[in-house]
């Protein structure tokens, strides 16, 4: 691990080399989530957002990816589950990922966030070019990250409320999502510290990529307060996708993971070509890591 370069600012030019636009006009757009105002005042009963109080009249059937997204994460068609101590329990065909569970007005505030996973997700082609030695350039792909963050948020509050996350033994987990959890989704307040992206990474680390794989993972925490000690609640996911882990932390996890990192590389194992990606955090440390080779 080593201390990044300076950070990227969407006020200055974007790093990326594709335009002479600043960061905002350009890889770095904040992705808005706080509906229109005014408020409107309604709980739409089904709408997992309904206690925020601004739904619309009418519920959306919410995918909880895009089609492009899921052709580009899952070319298999099945999204594997696993509860918190990794056992699968189910592999689920993306194209069945759609459930009645926001409003109209809710899943529209979201589709900046699905928009900015899809360009970050567009990159796996560029990987598998450069692990497979097939692109000796190098290129910079920059992203807002706490974009990234509420789409992954976005992710877990869907799987949630469609019943298909489960606890060890196959307990379903308690289909209601957490007030706090919706604040920090549609924008109304923002990430408390430690809470966010982490990479389960280090310096050199060798990398198997797994182009057609993806799966997701619960995580818990223990209850900030309780007296058992063995008390646990839902704190975040593990999304895998091509054998890559990204860590969604809804909780203080106490980790030597990377925290909102704002550089990674990858490269293969001859060293030809290097795909920089590079992130934006408001707040959060600034470290980078260079991982990614295979042999």
């Amino acid at each position: 691990m080593q201390y990044s370069m300076r950070p990227i600012h969407p006020r200055e030019r974007c790093p990326c080399g594709q335009s002479r636009k600043i960061g905002a006009n350009c890889c770095l757009q904040s992705s808005k989530t706080v509906p229109p105002l005014p408020k409107t005042g309604i709980s739409l009963p089904r709408c997992y957002a309904a206690p925020l109080a601004d739904c619309s009249e009418k519920l959306s059937l919410e995918h909880y990816w895009s089609h492009a997204i899921q052709a580009l994460v899952a070319p298999k068609g099945l999204l594997t589950l696993r509860d918190e101590e990794g056992v699968i329990f189910e592999n689920v065909p993306v194209k069945n990922l759609g459930s009645n569970v926001l409003c109209e007005r809710h899943n529209n505030a979201l589709s900046s966030v699905d928009a900015a996973a899809l360009r970050f997700f567009q990159t796996g082609p560029e990987i598998v070019d450069v692990l497979d030695g097939k692109r000796s350039t190098s290129a910079v792909r920059c992203f807002e990250g706490e974009s990234l963050e509420r789409w992954m948020l976005k992710s877990i509050c869907a799987l949630l409320c469609a019943g298909l996350l489960k606890k060890k033994g196959g307990t379903q987990l308690h289909r209601s999502v957490p007030a706090h959890w919706l604040r920090l989704l549609f924008g109304a307040e923002p990430w408390p510290p430690a809470w966010g992206l982490y990479l389960p990474a280090r310096m050199g680390q060798q990398m198997t990529f797994i182009p057609e794989s993806l799966d997701l993972s619960t995580i818990d925490l223990p209850v900030r307060g309780a007296s058992d000690r063995d008390s646990r609640e839902l704190a975040g996911a593990i999304l895998r996708m091509g054998g890559v882990e990204c860590v969604l932390c809804l909780g203080d996890p106490g980790t030597p993971f990377l925290y909102r990192p704002t550089q990674f590389k990858i490269q293969n194992s001859q060293m030809q070509g290097l795909l920089t990606f590079r992130f934006y955090w408001a707040h959060g440390r600034t470290l980078a890591a260079s991982f990614g080779q295979r042999d």
